[in-house]
C-alpha cells in the first residue's frame, strides 16, 4: 500500500517544555485512523504540527513529498 502520510522522529516544544517526542506513524492510503489519549498528550499539538501551524522538528512526508514543500493553500 502507499503510505499517504509518514511522519519521522517528529518532535515539539515550547518554552523548553517537550509536548512531542519522537513521533513516528504513518497512515497508508484508504486508511482511516484516531489519535486517543488523556487531556494536555499532546494530541492537538501534533495535529497542528501536521497542519503546519506550528514549527516541529523531525519530517512529515504527504504522499512521499515533504511538507514543508507543500505552500499552505495546496
Amino acid at each position: 500500500m502507499e503510505k499517504m502520510i509518514e511522519v519521522k522522529d517528529l518532535s515539539f516544544e515550547i518554552n523548553d517544555k517537550l509536548i512531542l517526542d519522537n513521533i513516528q506513524m504513518y497512515v497508508e492510503k484508504g486508511e482511516f485512523i484516531s489519535i486517543i489519549g488523556p487531556n494536555g498528550a499532546g494530541k492537538t499539538t501534533l495535529v497542528k504540527c501536521l497542519n503546519k501551524n506550528l514549527n516541529y522538528r523531525g519530517q512529515v512526508n504527504l504522499k512521499g513529498k515533504d511538507l514543508n514543500s507543500y505552500s499552505f493553500k495546496e
